[in-house]
């Protein structure tokens, strides 16, 4: 009995030991840490809802350009026509009189500064109107036509050399038959009559 009681105190001391061992287990803490709030402030602006951006519409079809009038370019071109001659004709009475020659040469540059403002006004008129696609090459000869007269009015009405401006006088009149010539095609192409 001896030995069972030895064997059982074994048992019992190492029961002891192996619970003096083990360490007891400690309680674990957790700690949760609660998300935050966002509060409203007084002064944040709402963000709108985002919208669905606007689908590109179709582009409008250009619309056609309409085909000028020949009558109404016409009588547009008779009108201003007119009122260039008129201008012209009376600067001519009121500088000449009854003679064909300018009196002096500083009347002549005088004439031409005048003249250069009528001529510049009846091409701008042309050049605000519509002509039909066939009369405007004939078109675009008297705009050069009239350009070229205008640098030649300009030149003599800048010159103080006498000699060398009666010469600019007579190419200026040989460039005035060619821009009424050109300006009569021009008539002419849209059905006006001249006296021939």
């Amino acid at each position: 009995m001896r030995r069972s009681l030895t064997a059982l105190m074994v048992v019992a001391g190492l029961l002891v030991a192996a619970c003096a061992n083990t360490a007891a287990p400690t309680p674990q803490i957790v700690y949760v840490t609660p998300q935050p709030t966002v509060a409203a402030s007084p002064t944040a602006t709402p963000v709108p809802p985002a919208t669905p951006s606007p689908s590109p519409s179709p582009s409008p079809s250009p619309s056609p350009i309409p085909t000028p009038s020949r009558e109404a370019a016409a009588a547009r071109f008779a009108v201003i026509d007119r009122a260039y001659i008129e201008a012209y004709t009376a600067r001519q009475k009121k500088t000449f009189g009854n003679s064909e020659h300018f009196a002096s040469y500083t009347q002549a540059r005088s004439y031409y500064r005048a003249e250069a403002r009528n001529l510049e006004r009846f091409e701008t008129k042309l050049r605000a109107m519509v002509f039909p696609a066939d009369v405007m090459p004939d078109v675009r000869v008297l705009l050069r036509r009239i350009s070229e007269e205008l640098i030649l009015m300009g030149d003599i009405a800048g010159r103080t050399d006498e000699v060398y401006g009666w010469t600019l006088n007579e190419r200026i009149l040989k460039a005035d038959s060619l821009t009424d010539a050109a300006r009569t095609v021009v008539g002419k192409d849209l059905g006006l009559t001249y006296g021939d």
